[in-house]
Formats: structure tokens, sequence, C-alpha cells
């Protein structure tokens, strides 16, 4: 159950900051979120506490790997507009 709860969690954070860039943004915005994952895989591999015998070093998903190497088509604008109730402190 905390890994559910964490893991709703963060997809609402991904949704609320989704949200606030436009429609046409958005392949880049997860594209961007995609490749910085990526890159973070050997980050985590070199971590000293994973440094012991019988590990297998994470590997990136394919699918994950596909997402980050897509092409993106052409944006107009991504700006980004404010989240519904943050000005009013209700998010």
């Amino acid at each position: 159950m905390p890994a559910a709860a964490h893991n709703a969690a963060v997809l609402m954070e991904w949704l609320r900051t989704m949200d606030a860039v436009e429609l046409a943004g958005r392949p880049a915005w997860w594209q961007q979120r995609c490749r910085r994952a990526v890159d973070r895989y050997p980050v985590l591999n070199a971590e000293p506490e994973l440094d012991h015998p019988g590990f297998s070093a994470f590997k990136v998903p394919a699918q994950l790997l596909q997402w980050a190497q897509a092409p993106v088509a052409s944006q107009t604008s991504s700006a980004a507009r404010p989240v519904a109730g943050v000005e009013r402190g209700e998010v």
C-alpha cells in the first residue's frame, strides 16, 4: 500500500506539472522527462550502496528509451500557464 500511495502521488504531481504546459509543448515535456530518467541510470548504478556481489545494474526499459529518443514534432509554443488553484493557494 505505501508504494501504491507513492506512485499515485507522483502521478498526480506529473499531471499537475503537465497541465501547466500548453498542449503543443507536452510531447517535448514528456521527452525531456524521459531523457532525464535515462540519464539517471548510470548515476544510480554507480551508487556505492549497490556495489556488492550479485548486483546486476539497472537497465533502461526499452519503452523509456524509445520515448527519450523519439522525434518530437515541432511546437509553436510551450510556455507554461498557471496551474488551476495555485494562485489562490488551493493546490
